[in-house]
């Protein structure tokens, strides 16, 4: 990849467009093409004052962030691994603006009040699948830990120098729940599963009521469906489509080239413990001494080949560029999946389990809401909130992963 010229107006939206007709996912190439051209189509403001039109930041701005646009498409349509992973974070929301989308249902109950109060919020702050560090318990949610002894008023510090204003706690909560809120991943879906497909003239009335419980009324059915079928879309990708057989690994590609190399020259040897080949004019110079290997060191450093496909740079990130094959994306789709929980919120009755998975998940992962009334028959029903990986993630839910048609492939081998 070389670096792009000078591209102003339409050259460079002309450059933007072409590189992102050639990403390997069509949904990327989609977002991205909606991306560049609202953004170029995006009319100037119209209360446009001389400091505004002075300003040199308000100018660079637009064609810093779009020359940046290009560089980065260009970087991942050459297989660089970290463009790749931000243009499909970008593209499934898992990044950027877009990201808090879904995640705004969760806050817009307790974002007044600044409390946990919200069972889905409850749900996501204390499973470790969701938090991006040391995740809470349901004790500190109700008592911070950042409060200093004086806010307790039965405590020795408030007797002794007198407790904290209210306007001091509750700016100490507001930190904390601000510090806490920020460390959460945005969750990819959010599945409301109901008990039986029975009654359905009731299935919208029981799923308002189903999300009214856990605090997520502001999700609508829209939000809800267009997460369902991104995760689906991701999990599809993941596999192995028909008729497509799998590529053998590149360890085990490097040891049949050596078998066959080592049958076509009798003179090298290869060592089964260290799995490494030897030849025997390699060993001849080993014990010749280490002199023979540093008498021209000149020539031995211009045998070193430097992959950097920009000139100027030199990062670890831009030496190795990968080749885009369909193995290597399905591994970033899984990828993908293992920073994306799943919330699940499932009504069940009194008298049966909500499932093995929330057994499984641990008390953290679940809200247990009190036993209310619901229905025509007023049966007894609870609502539980489950926070999960998809089966077909990197690690399979903290688990082992789900075997897909690639690993069964392998194993019949």
């Amino acid at each position: 990849m070389s670096t792009p010229s000078l591209l102003t107006g339409k050259w460079l939206y002309r450059a933007i467009l072409q590189q992102a007709k050639q990403l390997p996912d069509t949904h990327v190439t989609d977002h991205y093409l909606h991306l560049i051209r609202s953004d170029f189509r995006k009319p100037l403001p119209l209360d446009r004052s001389r400091a505004y039109d002075r300003t040199v930041q308000a100018q660079k701005s637009p064609f810093v962030r779009r020359s940046q646009l290009l560089r980065r498409l260009m970087a991942a349509n050459d297989g660089h691994l970290h463009a790749i992973e931000r243009v499909l974070d970008q593209a499934y929301q898992r990044k950027g603006k877009g990201s808090h989308t879904l995640l705004e249902p969760f806050l817009s109950s307790s974002r007044q009040t600044k409390l946990f109060n919200s069972p889905s919020l409850r749900s996501l702050l204390t499973s470790p699948l969701s938090h991006t560090s040391r995740n809470p318990t349901l004790k500190q949610l109700d008592t911070p830990p950042t409060l200093p002894p004086r806010a307790f008023p039965h405590s020795e510090e408030a007797r002794l120098l007198g407790p904290l204003i209210p306007q001091r706690v509750k700016a100490i909560r507001k930190r904390y729940w601000n510090s806490q809120t920020g460390k959460i991943k945005k969750p990819l879906s959010v599945l409301v599963v109901q008990e039986s497909e029975q009654e359905r003239e009731e299935e919208r009335m029981k799923r308002e009521d189903l999300l009214k419980k856990v605090g997520l009324v502001g999700l609508g059915e829209e939000l809800e469906k267009v997460g369902r079928e991104r995760l689906q879309r991701l999990e599809r990708l993941t596999c192995v489509p028909p008729g497509e057989r799998p590529r053998r690994s590149r360890r085990l590609r490097g040891v049949s080239s050596a078998l066959t190399s080592r049958e076509e020259d009798g003179s090298s040897t290869w060592t089964s413990s260290t799995g490494s080949q030897l030849s025997s004019t390699a060993k001849e110079k080993d014990e010749g001494g280490a002199g023979a290997k540093t008498s021209n060191p000149k020539k031995a450093s211009s045998t070193r080949t430097m992959t950097t496909t920009i000139p100027n740079l030199s990062l670890p990130k831009w030496s190795t560029p990968k080749v885009l094959r369909p193995r290597f994306m399905r591994r970033r789709y899984e990828a993908l999946l293992e920073d994306a929980p799943i919330v699940t919120v499932e009504g069940k009755a009194v008298g049966t389990k909500a499932g093995g998975d929330a057994k499984r998940d641990g008390d953290k992962n679940k809200e247990k809401e009190k036993n209310t009334s619901d229905g025509p028959a007023g049966q007894e029903r609870q609502v539980w909130v489950k926070v999960r990986l998809s089966e077909f993630a990197k690690s399979g839910n903290g688990r082992m992963g789900k075997v897909g048609e690639e690993d069964a492939w392998w194993m019949d081998r």
